[in-house]
């Protein structure tokens, strides 16, 4: 369809909606049209032309084109005007991060809920997709694979992380087609599709993230040639990041998830735990006060999107703070060196989150246990530990990386002029908040550790939500402190070791969470400690199943 002729069918649906602005539809008009194609890559928008050719003014046309230009969609050029931009490898690798995340989460809850009816209707799905395929009918066989997808998003129930995907399915629908470019291609996608459904279908989790991680790593590999072609750049290997992956991934496969010894590989499975249990996490829903996948909590400068982009910023500080425990140095000189790595991180997260602070308490805690874990795997991995024994020694680890850890930081602070929050709550309180907790080797983290294995078998619907609230009962969180005094710190934590010695059933212990996340929400109050901690409890709990 000639451009101008889709333009204006799109403007006149978008009208006979009502409820939106001309400048709106006219954004959404063209976004799609550049996303689909409709609008080559180089060509020039000129205004007065879009504005004679559609008959409208030229302000919607002017106003559209300054959003583009802000989602780097277009650009404008000196003497030459606004133009339709090239899509960059960059631009592919940042979609590509968010996919993974995006659709592991969403492929492990779809799995967990789909009836065997829904199943049969995604079976019915592929029988189709290999008739279009067979027939190579490729718009039949694109139509069929977003589909596929949309089941998954669909049954995932979780209507924030769909929102997200749906702000992206313009870009997805553009390169599933640059994907699903040669016949070859065509039939390996369709091939991983019925290995995700089969794995899904299964329950089979472990082998779910290893299909799903490697079809986007290859999706994303086939994309990134295509583009380089385009750009006149080579690309004849992966990059060093998307290649170690895959080998590490597809090793896995083939050897049906068996344990990988060697240090490198070694490093990349435990960086890959911390990031899976920052990103379950961050999507635990409900959780009262803080950002899930629902609402926002007590914040308005953050949601779910804030966090996961966040989450991805930090996965090679996690791969640099496993790498560490394998240094020839003392505990103590190893944690100097994780701090500096921790600013690092801190600046990378800053500049994914346009300056909010989602994950300065996991960019510390996460850290510390990463060193330890693989400076204890140095020192004890041929032991032939216990899983709990082989924790003692972590937290004895850690113990002596930290130890001293208060009064380092906080030498003469009674002649400081100029306090920090945690330092006034420390002299006036004396509440040290998690430097106190990680100098002790974490003892919260270890009963939340233990309470959560309880939980697992008690109310597993409900286990993550529970160790939360327990965590949230007993750890000193000075971020309550400072958002609702030491009254809402005091009220908070009786409120939740309450509701845990309640041992309530699994309905009548969400109403009862929603209704904390209420009063929460009215008080302002936002446990993020207690969030960091748990992020910490979920991968001692995957650190442990690694060790069996």
């Amino acid at each position: 369809m000639e451009k101008f002729a889709y333009l204006q069918e799109y403007i006149q649906k978008g009208s006979k909606r009502g409820g939106t602005t001309l400048s709106q539809i006219v954004f959404e008009a063209l976004r799609v049209a550049i996303l689909a194609g409709q609008i080559p890559v180089g060509e020039r928008i000129n205004e007065k032309v879009y504005a004679d050719q559609l008959n409208i003014s030229r302000t919607p046309i002017r106003d559209a084109l300054r959003r583009l230009e802000d989602e780097d969609l277009v650009e404008y050029i000196p003497r030459v005007g606004v133009t339709v931009k090239k899509f960059t490898v960059k631009d592919v690798q940042e979609i590509f991060q968010l996919r993974q995340a995006l659709d592991y989460l969403a492929t492990i809850s779809a799995a967990q809920n789909m009836t065997n009816e829904q199943f049969d209707d995604m079976e019915a799905n592929f029988k189709s997709s290999e008739l279009a395929y067979d027939q190579a009918d490729d718009e039949a066989l694109n139509r069929l694979f977003g589909e596929f997808n949309n089941y998954i998003y669909s049954y995932a129930d979780m209507p924030r992380l769909y929102g997200i995907v749906k702000r992206l399915r313009e870009y997805l629908d553009r390169f599933r087609r640059i994907s699903l470019e040669g016949d070859q291609r065509r039939r390996k996608a369709l091939d991983e599709h019925w290995l995700i459904y089969r794995y899904m279908r299964a329950r089979d989790f472990d082998k779910i993230k290893v299909i799903v991680t490697n079809h986007l790593m290859e999706a994303e590999y086939h994309i990134a040639q295509v583009i380089s072609q385009d750009l006149e750049i080579s690309l004849d290997q992966p990059s060093q990041l998307v290649m170690g992956q895959l080998l590490v991934y597809n090793q896995q496969a083939t050897e049906n998830n068996q344990q990988i010894c060697d240090q490198e590989n070694l490093v990349k499975d435990l960086s890959n735990l911390a990031l899976e249990s920052v990103l379950e996490e961050a999507s635990l829903t409900p959780k009262p006060g803080l950002v899930d996948a629902l609402d926002a909590g007590a914040h308005d400068d953050m949601d779910l999107t804030t966090f996961i982009r966040s989450s991805l910023s930090l996965q090679a500080y996690f791969e640099a703070a496993a790498q560490l425990g394998y240094a020839d140095k003392s505990a103590k000189a190893i944690f100097n060196s994780l701090r500096q790595l921790g600013i690092e991180a801190e600046q990378s997260m800053f500049a994914a989150t346009q300056g909010v602070n989602t994950h300065k308490g996991v960019i510390f805690n996460m850290g510390v246990f990463l060193t330890a874990s693989t400076a204890c795997l140095r020192d004890y991995g041929q032991a032939n530990l216990s899983s709990q024994a082989f924790l003692a020694k972590v937290y004895a680890y850690l113990r002596q990386m930290l130890a001293g850890l208060i009064t380092n930081d906080w030498q003469d602070l009674a002649s400081k002029e100029k306090l920090t929050h945690g330092e006034r709550v420390y002299l006036e309180h004396g509440i040290a908040g998690i430097r106190r907790e990680a100098e002790l080797g974490y003892p919260t983290v270890q009963a939340g550790f233990y309470q959560y294995q309880l939980f697992k078998k008690s109310h597993p619907k409900t286990a993550k939500i529970r160790c939360l609230i327990y965590l949230m009962a007993y750890v000193e969180d000075t971020n309550v402190i400072k958002r609702g005094g030491m009254m809402g710190y005091n009220w908070l934590q009786v409120s939740c070791r309450n509701l845990t010695a309640a041992n309530l059933d699994d309905q009548a212990f969400l109403d009862q969470v929603n209704h904390l996340n209420k009063t929460c929400k009215r008080r302002w109050i936002s446990p993020g400690g207690a969030a960091d901690l748990l992020s910490v409890v979920l991968y001692l709990d995957k650190f442990t199943d690694f060790l069996a």
